[in-house]
């Protein structure tokens, strides 16, 4: 058993898909939760019918909240990545201007507002 997901940009939800042995189902998610603790067989059954017992609901439940944890850790990643790429950006800039020479000043400075601007875009 495997879940994918595919965002539908234009709709905004997902297209998620129960893979097991070699047949896929697939669920819209207009607004998908980021946790489906509280639901029951009956409606995972209702979304996908090979989902029959308490059994495969634990572990579709398992898998679906997977599926969030990577996009978050992968979105957390992306930002530090910018945010080391902006720093290493605006630092290089600075010390050409400067002659090679950056203060500890500038440099916290520097360090805070791309602090401020990685909030910014992560909100």
């Amino acid at each position: 058993m495997k879940l994918e997901k595919i965002e539908d940009v234009v709709n905004g939800g997902y297209d998620i898909f129960l893979t097991i042995g070699n047949i896929s189902y697939g669920s819209y998610w207009s607004s998908p939760p980021k946790s489906i603790e509280h639901v029951g067989l009956e409606y995972v059954n209702g979304r996908y019918i090979k989902i029959k017992n308490e059994k495969q609901l634990k572990k579709f439940k398992e898998l679906y909240k997977k599926l969030w944890i990577k996009e978050k850790h992968l979105h957390e990643e992306s930002i530090e990545i910018i945010k080391k790429a902006l720093l290493h950006y605006i630092l290089d800039k600075t010390a050409e201007k400067n002659k090679g020479v950056i203060t500890k000043e500038e440099f916290k400075n520097i360090y805070e507002t791309v602090n401020e601007a990685m909030i910014e875009i992560n909100n």
